[in-house]
């Protein structure tokens, strides 16, 4: 990490949020491993880097039983009492082919649902981040026409209620999901830029409802990203930065 530090010091900017994809701690017999290690490495970005979130993979679609989310909630507990001396905040995102997919009733799944009904315990200490692309996309993908107003619906309950401190603006079109499902297109999951072809996520009602429900106060940090692009990284990040500045997400100058 110090050679990052040191290119982002240089630069003027932060990385506020780092993805951790190791460690299970829905794995009664890997868990106080990861637990450690989850801590460790937050301490340890937000000492090199400044971050402030650590952004954690749920765990595979299989480990989906109320014991499993119970598990995940309370070594996540326990992740964040570690980690509060150091200001971090370690929480899930939700991803596609994950057990952390979507959310509703049937035929939507629910595994949301049962994630926030076992994290209740701990709601102080466990929320969830965000990811408009694999929010919409798993709700897509089990009852269409119903993404954008699940994802408004659950963002305005966590925001309002301290559980959702972070989050991931993507893209999500399902001509792009169902080309990679087939065919392996580069457009992993369906993934698309904020202006991307076919994109399905509403960037502007949902940028409505955050503004709504944070708090007087309160500060709500967001990152627009994107797993695999088909034009340059570099291209990709100018249009979203457009794209940002039009929804008036970014006011200040970067040049």
């Amino acid at each position: 990490m110090p050679a990052f530090s040191k290119l982002l010091k240089d630069t003027g900017l932060e990385c506020r949020a780092v993805y951790y994809s190791g460690g299970d701690l829905a794995d009664p017999d890997k868990a106080e491993a990861a637990v450690s290690a989850m801590i460790e490495f937050g301490k340890r970005a937000r000492d090199s880097l400044g971050t402030r979130f650590l952004v954690l993979h749920p765990a595979p679609p299989n480990k989906n039983t109320s014991a499993d989310y119970q598990r995940m909630a309370s070594n996540l507990a326990l992740v964040n009492q570690g980690l509060v001396d150091v200001v971090v905040r370690a929480d899930y995102h939700n991803h596609i082919n994950t057990n952390l997919e979507s959310m509703g009733s049937n035929p939507c799944g629910g595994d949301l649902d049962e994630w926030l009904q076992a994290s209740k315990p701990f709601e102080q200490l466990v929320g969830l981040f965000i990811d408009t692309g694999h929010f919409v996309g798993g709700v897509e993908k089990n009852a269409p026409g119903k993404g954008n107003d699940r994802l408004n619906q659950i963002v305005e309950w966590l925001v309002r209620s301290g559980r959702m401190r972070y989050g991931h603006l993507k893209g999500w079109s399902s001509e792009s999901y169902q080309d990679w499902a087939r065919k392996g297109g580069k457009r992993a999951m369906g993934m698309v830029e904020l202006d991307g072809h076919a994109n399905e996520v509403d960037f502007g009602r949902y940028v409505r409802t955050l503004r709504g429900s944070v708090p007087p106060g309160k500060e709500l940090s967001l990152t627009a990203e994107l797993d695999t692009v088909e034009i340059s990284p570099e291209d990709t990040e100018k249009r979203n930065i457009t794209f940002m500045k039009n929804l008036g997400l970014i006011t200040k100058s970067l040049d």
